[in-house]
Formats: structure tokens, sequence, C-alpha cells
């Protein structure tokens, strides 16, 4: 469940009369008027906040001074009915239902993937300690700590976001995932490759040869945690990225093309850049994907247009760029 928080002017209070009038009472919470504005509070499911909040916003559009705050609620006493159940003929849930989807709202996705990826000393400091963790455990072989690596995961925020980014046609976050995931993968090859280059690496080591090689079962393994990871942005549940963090694993196939770099193993350090290469594009494409399907799109129509063919094009370079994977895999030129 949300709370949603709204002040508006009085004008503006009276044009949302229709939209108030359907909204169960117990969901209305009590309000502050005075002579000059008005604040509502509603609470709504989470699925269901993004149809009622766009029809606030086109109904009063730039016309009108409002603002709306949408605050997440743990519970409530006396629990409240199931309204979809009970009131499915209401136009709040017929929007969601053409809609398709059962998700947090655009703009509560939108926060919680930009909220990881907005602070960029954090990020970095994150990526060196996720690559520093992920060199020990590989050279140890110690998949406990490789894992805890993969759990850190600084890397999948910034790919997350720029698929949100190219579903929504947002150029702006598509220039800041884009720019933090080459940054992050320039400090972890750069760190991976000075600790390879003082530090004796053995290439037969059991976690760092099973990242020298690429499979189709990788791209699938990939692909499907790109689905789990953006399913799980849009059920606003990031806890469940734990399991997505560790099966997607970015941040240890490239440490092992830093450290092999480092100590000249030029071909098997290729091959893990490759697995790194492959895991980007898959998680890109099934993200993508997935937001598409679950009806992420911007509120206006000239946005959704936009939206649209970026997300078009997004999947036509993601899907190119994944044949050739499949080819190289199928040839023998890579993964072997």
């Amino acid at each position: 469940m949300r709370l949603l928080q709204i002040t508006l002017t009085r004008q503006a209070h009276e044009l949302l009369a229709d939209i108030l009038t359907g909204i169960e009472s117990e969901r209305m919470l009590p309000g502050i008027e005075n002579s000059e504005a008005v604040f509502l509070q509603i609470i709504v499911r989470a699925s269901n906040a993004e149809p009622l909040m766009d029809q606030i916003e086109k109904r009063l559009g730039k016309q009108h001074k409002f603002t709306m705050l949408l605050l997440p609620i743990s519970a409530t006493i006396p629990r409240l009915p199931e309204a979809d159940e009970q009131d499915e003929d209401k136009e709040e849930v017929k929007q969601l239902s053409d809609k398709g989807a059962n998700r947090v709202s655009r703009e509560e996705l939108y926060s919680n993937i930009n909220a990881g990826i907005n602070n960029l000393q954090y990020y970095v400091a994150m990526v060196v300690i996720a690559c520093v963790v992920a060199a020990i455990g590989l050279i140890r072989n110690d998949i406990a700590i490789i894992i805890a690596a993969m759990v850190i995961a600084p890397l999948l925020g910034p790919n997350m976001a720029l698929s949100l980014a190219t579903t929504l046609a947002d150029k702006e976050l598509a220039k800041v995932a884009a720019w933090l995931s080459l940054l992050g993968a320039t400090i972890s090859i750069i760190i991976a490759a000075a600790i390879g280059y003082f530090v004796e690496i053995d290439p037969s080591v059991s976690a760092i040869s099973a990242r020298t090689t690429l499979g189709v079962s990788d791209l699938i393994l990939a692909l499907a945690s790109g689905v789990a990871g953006a399913l799980a942005f849009t059920a606003g549940a990031p806890a469940t990225l734990i399991g997505v963090m560790v099966a997607v694993a970015l941040m240890p196939p490239l440490v092992t093309s830093g450290m092999l770099f480092g100590s000249g193993y030029w071909s098997l350090a290729s091959n893990a850049l490759w697995l790194t290469l492959a895991n980007v594009i898959c998680v890109n494409l099934a993200g993508v994907a997935t937001f598409v399907w679950q009806g992420v799109r911007p509120l206006s129509w000239w946005e959704k247009s936009k939206a649209k063919k970026a997300s078009r094009n997004a999947a036509v370079i993601w899907i190119v760029l994944f044949t050739i994977l499949l080819a190289l895999i199928n040839f023998n030129f890579i993964g072997a």
C-alpha cells in the first residue's frame, strides 16, 4: 500500500471532484483546508497509484500548482478491504487492467532505480570494494567471498537504469547510466590488472577458469537474471535482487579479465571479458523487454511515441549483439 499526499489550490481541488468521489471513503484520510490550499491524503494499492496519479496530473495539467508525494505504508488498522475485488467497475481499476500490469508506479520505479546511481562517491567506493572482494575470492578460490562481491553488485544498478531510460526515452538518465557503467568497468579493470600484475594468478583455479568460457547456458542465465531484476524493481521489492545479483555476477568475470590481463594471459582474459559483455547485453535486452511488457511508459502521448521508438531501436541493437554472440559461440570463435 502507498499513501498519496496531494497539496493543491482550492480551484484545482474542485476540478478533481469526480475523481475523488470514486475513491472509497475508508481510503480517504481527513484532509486539511484553508482559504488558499487543500491537503489530501489517499491510501492506494501500489499497483493502483500510477493510474490515479496520471488522472490527477492530466486533469490539472500545467495550469494549476500542485504537489504529489507517494509514501510507503507498512500496515493499517483495521485492515482495508481489497478494492480490486469489490470495485472492479471503477475507473481506477479499469485503467490499471488496461495497462496489463501489476507493478509500482512509474515515478516510484524511477526513484528506486535512480537512487542507486545518484551518489558518485558511494558508487565508486562500492565498485572498488566489490572489485577487491571479488579478486580475493577468485585468487583463494573461495565461493563464499565471490558471492559477497556478487551481492554488492554495483554494476547492476546502472544497467537497470539504462534499460529504464531506454524504455522511457530519458536521454539524461541514459547518459548517466552509460557513463557510470563505463566508469565502473574501467575502475574494475584497472584495479584488477594491478592486482594481477603484482600477485601471481593461477588460471587453472576453478573459480577463475569457470569465468574464461562462454556458452549458450551463460546467455540464458543472464537473460533470466535480467528479467528477474526488472521484475523485482517493478514489484517494488528490491530485497529479492540479492539472488539476481548472484546470478548475473557482472563483477567476478570483469575482475577475472583484469587480473588475467595483468598477469599476461591475454587469450583467457579476452574470454572473461566476452563473458562480462554477454552478461551486459543480456541484462539490458531482458530489462527493456520486461519494462515494456510491464507497461512502463511516459505519461504524455508524444513522449510515449518517442519512448516506443527508443525501446524498439534499443531492442534491435541488443538483439543484433545477442545474435552475434550466439554466432561467435556456435562457431567457437569465443568461449572455448
